[in-house]
């Protein structure tokens, strides 16, 4: 059996969005922190930029 996907509730996707926002860390820094890929950490900074739920 493959490995079970993870899914992230918005709680937790607003708040890696924010903290890449606030541009103390690089993203690749917090994707590793948080263990997800750099794109999706891109993804929801945008997301929250636009006020949007559009990218999940």
């Amino acid at each position: 059996m493959g490995k079970q996907r993870r899914q992230h509730n918005e709680q937790f996707k607003f708040e890696v969005g924010l903290e890449t926002a606030k541009g103390l860390r690089t993203v690749n820094e917090i994707a590793g922190a948080y263990q997800v890929h750099p794109n999706q950490v891109s993804s929801w900074k945008k997301s929250n930029r636009s006020g949007g739920r559009d990218c999940w």
